[in-house]
């Protein structure tokens, strides 16, 4: 190399390192976008820097700063308004009181502001120095905490230090609020557990029932008691229906009661009073056979809680006093004639004077199986959730802008709402949490939004206000739905993420403008890192291509991968699920290659359809089932009868549905030699009335359906009323009380021949409606094609006659309705994705 060619490089590399030397750290950078505010973010650094035994608080506030460029919150005098009078509507009653009428009422009048008037205003023009501070070392001090004092600095970083729980908050203060309302409830329930013998005013160590005898508890047993808890080991023989282990009441108007197997095969908590008549106060799977199971029902200040296993199945309010507690049995229904008695062993059963709190009953339920971080964890999280009646929607009402404050009496909201109320109770309280969500589920529409807890040893498992089992751990695996990709919101920017290596400026779907989100679907899923071809060329050059899910209407993209060549590597995929391969631009995404199912097995299979093997679908619906067939359970060993008495004692029987009907209009053809005024459907006993939709009955002149007055029995819970099953709506149901059998029909005013009658099981109204108007599409050459369009008939099925096999389905209502999947269709069947 020639002495020229040397200077050259040299020059070059000096000119390299002054350019490294004067390029802007994040610091410098978060500074610069600070503008008139820099001097409040100075004043924090220069706090913490004064001591060297703040040298970790200054690093902690580094930290924030640094990557605060890309947090902002929304406002306007419209959206202060709003939350300043959705707060008002929460706050008319307790937290932990559900929600009125009057406050539903008033929230549906409730106008949301208008965005187009709203002003954006980036954190580090807006924080002081004194909120910063006051944040850092509120958080500090939750580092101290049991659950936070063995936690990694980075952890603490991102599961306690944030000063907002979701991006677009108002930063304002709420350490001190939220732990002051919250620490008062938890120092009671943790400091101490009360020793569980005091208030005990009734024990027997172990009962056993044989199934044809009861016991009956002490007369005026709870005369002087104005709270009080009942608790006891169950271990059930046999299966009987509704027989009960404890039923505390009056009479049949008025009782509370536990059964562990109802027809439905679950166990229940059932309540009985005047208003409403009677209803579930809590469903669950039946407890074991010749296993122990631990139950609890605690009363208090007009409010019932029902627990099984030391988990809290349901909280709500009622109003009892020790009149309604007159007559109370062990093994046995209020119902004389009810010979359903409790098979088992009934052990330590135990009244007590009191209301015992959550940690007592963990107590008693024996959980100390558990690591004693976890078990403590666990206690105080049940703690929290009793003191909220989740009601959740799909539509938040967090806007953004919300003050942190704003979100402690919410008393319905989105998962979003609940999950960022979640996680600043929990980091109030050194309780490290975060948020996990998927951008949407595989297998139906949305996405969702939970709380994740940093449980030590690695741990970080999931848990929300609104997963039905109320564990840590647990909540995605009651969840019905079935994901591609799971994300966790990070406070730090994620610098492997496409908003941070898009240096290019290209066109990113708006889940993946966000830097501050991880990939964290190892932590749920069986995934499985794939290599797609992409066998269509981009609109314009691209960095990334995409995997989508389906969201009813829409491909959704839910994952990146970068182009390399024709093939993108895309980490991390759930299985058993079907994608879409696409670029993204601003108009949306473009197919880049044939869809595909991942199957369990990790293998892809494409979705290309032939034509030479063509097949002909039969098609009953356009929505996956989900547990809509269960429903048509609940109707076999019901009666269709006639009379021309009102109270049917000259009834005939015309019909028994023997067998689970489909879920749609089921027609009954009839050969009445004379005519009746009276028709009815009759329930079986104990299925709740058989949650029958509709009944249409028809004369002997074709096409004539009959009218009258609706007659049965209407002693019904609120919504479920006997005129549901004549008002052509498919859904809307009847269902009488429990313990009483349901029936509905028609008084005619005078004797009528029928011909027939057709009955509708309680349904999804996803079915094939006669005279609505259908479109079935098949996937190709990256786009939906139609195979037709058809109306529905009397036959409610859809024939398509010459399809091609290993396609992609969609039907879609073009009548009405939202609720649409993509499927294929296998050995006769639709298969849903």
């Amino acid at each position: 190399m020639g002495n020229k060619m040397k200077n050259i490089l040299l020059l070059f590399l000096l000119f390299s390192f002054l350019f490294s030397c004067h390029k802007k750290t994040n610091l410098e950078h978060a500074l610069d976008l600070a503008g008139k505010n820099r001097s409040e973010i100075e004043k924090v650094l220069e706090h913490y820097g004064k001591n060297l035994s703040d040298s970790l608080k200054l690093k902690a506030a580094k930290f924030l700063i640094e990557n605060m460029d890309c947090y902002s919150f929304v406002t306007s005098k419209g959206l202060r308004a709003y939350y300043h009078t959705l707060d008002s509507i929460f706050s008319l009653n307790n937290q932990w009181d559900e929600i009125s009428k009057e406050q539903e009422t008033l929230l549906s009048q409730l106008k949301k502001p208008n965005p187009f008037y709203f002003d954006s205003i980036p954190d580090l023009q807006y924080v002081s120095a004194d909120f910063l501070i006051d944040n850092i070392d509120r958080a500090f001090e939750a580092w101290k905490s049991p659950f936070a004092k063995d936690m990694s600095f980075d952890d603490f970083c991102e599961y306690l230090l944030p000063y907002k729980a979701n991006a677009s908050d108002y930063p304002d203060y709420w350490r001190a609020y939220y732990y002051n309302t919250f620490y008062s409830y938890m120092k009671c329930s943790l400091d101490t557990v009360s020793r569980l013998d005091s208030g005990l005013i009734v024990r027997y160590p172990s009962i056993e029932l044989t199934g044809k005898n009861y016991l009956s508890l002490p007369d005026r047993i709870f005369d002087t008691v104005p709270e009080f808890t009942v608790c006891c080991w169950v271990e059930p023989y046999e299966y009987k229906p509704h027989a009960r282990v404890i039923d505390l009441g009056k009479n049949v108007d008025r009782y509370v009661c536990f059964t562990p197997f109802t027809p439905d095969s679950i166990s229940k908590f059932i309540i009985r009073t005047d208003n409403p008549p009677a209803w579930d106060a809590s469903e669950n799977p039946p407890i074991p056979l010749a296993q122990r199971s631990h139950i609890a029902i605690t009363y208090s200040n007009h409010h019932i809680s029902f627990y099984i296993d030391g988990i809290s199945r349901k909280r709500t309010r009622i109003a009892l006093t020790h009149k309604d507690f007159t007559a109370n049995y062990i093994g046995r229904s209020q119902y004389e004639d009810d010979k359903a008695y409790f098979k088992g062993r009934i052990a330590d059963f135990c009244i007590y004077d009191r209301e015992l709190n959550y940690t007592e009953i963990s107590a008693l339920a024996g959980k100390s199986e558990l690591p004693e971080k976890k078990q403590r964890l666990l206690e105080e999280v049940r703690l929290i959730r009793y003191l909220y009646q989740v009601r959740i929607i799909l539509d938040p009402y967090n806007l953004g802008g919300c003050r942190p404050v704003e979100l402690l009496n919410l008393k319905k909201g989105s998962c979003d709402d609940y999950t960022t109320l979640g996680a600043y109770i929990f980091r109030s309280l050194g309780i490290p949490a975060g948020i996990d969500f998927i951008p949407q589920w595989a297998n139906r529409s949305l996405g969702h939004d939970w709380n994740v807890f940093n449980t030590g040893n690695g741990w970080k498992e999931d848990y929300s206000f609104g997963a039905y089992w109320d564990a840590i751990g647990g909540h995605l695996k009651v969840m019905d739905g079935k994901a591609g990709k799971i994300f966790r919101r990070t406070f730090a920017k994620q610098l492997d993420s496409p908003a941070m290596q898009n240096e290019n400026g290209e066109d990113l779907p708006s889940t993946f403008r966000d830097p501050c989100i991880r990939d964290v679907t190892d932590n749920y899923l069986d995934c499985i890192d794939i290599t797609v071809s992409l066998t269509q060329n981009p609109k314009k050059k691209s960095k990334y291509a995409w995997l989508c899910n389906f969201n009813n209407q829409d491909w959704i993209p839910v994952h990146w991968g970068e182009i390399k060549g024709r093939k993108t590597v895309f980490t991390k995929m759930g299985k058993d699920v079907a994608y879409l391969p696409a670029y993204y631009t601003k108009e949306g995404i473009q197919p880049a290659a044939d869809p595909f199912i991942l199957t369990k097995a990790g293998e892809i299979r494409k979705l290309i359809p032939d034509h030479s093997k063509t097949q002909t679908l039969i098609l009953k619906r356009k929505y996956k089932p989900g547990d809509v067939p269960k429903k048509g359970e609940l109707l076999v060993g019901g009666k269709f009868q006639v009379a021309n008495r009102q109270d049917f004692k000259d009834s005939l029987t015309v019909y028994v549905v023997n067998d689970v009907p489909e879920i749609l209009y089921n027609s009954v053809n009839l050969n009445l030699k004379k005519p009746y005024r009276y028709f009815r459907f009759l329930s079986a006993p104990n299925t709740w009335g058989g949650e029958i939709s509709e009944i249409e009955i028809y004369s002997e002149e074709a096409g004539t359906k009959l009218s009258g007055k609706v007659i049965g029995n209407k002693n019904c819970p609120q919504g479920w009323e006997v005129e549901n099953v004549f008002d052509g709506d498919p859904l809307t149901s009847y269902q009488c009380v429990w313990g009483e059998v349901g029936w509905v029909g028609l008084d005619f005013g005078k004797p009528t021949l029928i011909a027939h009658f057709r009955y509708l099981p309680r349904n999804d109204d996803n079915f094939i409606k006669e005279g609505e108007e259908y479109e079935l599409f098949y996937w190709e050459n990256y786009q939906w094609n139609s195979l037709g369009k058809q109306t529905g008939t009397s036959k409610q099925y859809l024939e398509y006659p010459n399809a091609p096999t290993n396609a992609l389905f969609w039907l879609r209502n073009l009548t009405k309705g939202k609720e649409e999947r993509i499927f294929t269709y296998e050995n006769g069947q639709q298969v849903w994705w």
